[in-house]
């Protein structure tokens, strides 16, 4: 009975050993939570370059030498990194405070084009890299964010290459209308987010993406934080943060993702089975009397 045990152990150990080398997709160098956002200063990126943060100091001593200091902060719901909620572009659709928790604390799904992308402003998504996504790691089967990485984020302190000016427009690689419908067909994809100003390409003027997108209650993420980072196709989690305003169309928003076998759903997977591990064994150890 006991040798019988120790084989149900050992393929509980060996089931949690393969599943977190899933997890990560053997990506060892993702090995502890990350930030994905930009901070909110005087230098955050608005779509509009007359918008801009507003920050006043104020320092004080209070009768009993206590110092206090506080800051007044003003800034557009859509700066730096930020949440689009649906209602952004969509009438009825949902508000920041309104986007269920469950929504918000998800898989992740990072998309890396960048080395298609090679810089090209006029790079856009289509449905076929998508596909070849899924055929290449399989189907997305939980809710999730959509990150696709164009390489951009790292121009985001220079706003003119990020924004991509020439003659007035805007010039960076966005998502294409085939492909937002590809991806508003998959129920389990409840956000999306890029690495650039915004999930329609630079020079749209009608923004087709972010009514496909918003139209069927996907929130979007912009100005991610995708520079320096070398996230794996999948196996993370996501936990995305926007301040919470009651009426918001957006919000300024903190992105964190964090290897699943620290915790998170893969911690409950892997005790899921365990549970089954047990069962297992009960049913041996009936077998066995």
């Amino acid at each position: 009975m006991k040798s019988a045990f120790a084989v149900v152990f050992a393929l509980f150990v060996q089931f949690q050993n393969v599943f977190c080398e899933y997890g990560s997709y053997r990506s060892y160098t993702f090995t502890r939570p990350i930030d994905l956002s930009f901070g909110i200063d005087d230098n955050t990126v608005h779509w509009d370059s007359s918008q801009k943060v507003s920050t006043s100091r104020s320092e004080i001593y209070l009768p009993d030498s206590t110092y206090k200091s506080f800051n007044k902060v003003c800034f557009p719901e859509h700066s730096g990194t930020h949440l689009d909620a649906p209602s952004y572009v969509t009438k009825n659709g949902r508000r920041v405070a309104d986007i269920p928790i469950d929504s918000l604390i998800v898989s992740g799904i990072h998309v890396d084009v960048t080395n298609e992308v090679h810089g090209e402003p006029k790079f856009v998504l289509d449905e076929h890299h998508l596909r070849r996504w899924t055929e290449t790691y399989g189907k997305i089967e939980s809710k999730s964010v959509l990150l696709i990485n164009f390489g951009w984020a790292n121009r985001y302190w220079n706003r003119s290459a990020y924004m991509g000016y020439n003659e007035n427009s805007r010039n960076f690689p966005g998502i294409s209308i085939p492909a937002a419908r590809w991806i508003v067909e998959n129920p389990n994809i409840v956000g999306v987010g890029v690495d650039t100003p915004s999930v329609d390409v630079g020079h749209s003027n009608t923004f087709d993406v972010h009514r496909i997108l918003t139209g069927a209650n996907v929130y979007l993420l912009e100005n991610v934080a995708l520079n320096n980072t070398y996230l794996p196709a999948r196996g993370f989690q996501l936990v995305v943060m926007p301040m919470k305003l009651t009426h918001g169309t957006g919000a300024p928003t903190r992105i964190i993702a964090s290897p699943y076998c620290i915790g998170g759903a893969g911690l409950a997977k892997v005790s899921k089975f365990a549970i089954f591990v047990m069962f297992v064994a009960s049913l041996l150890k009936a077998h066995v009397r």
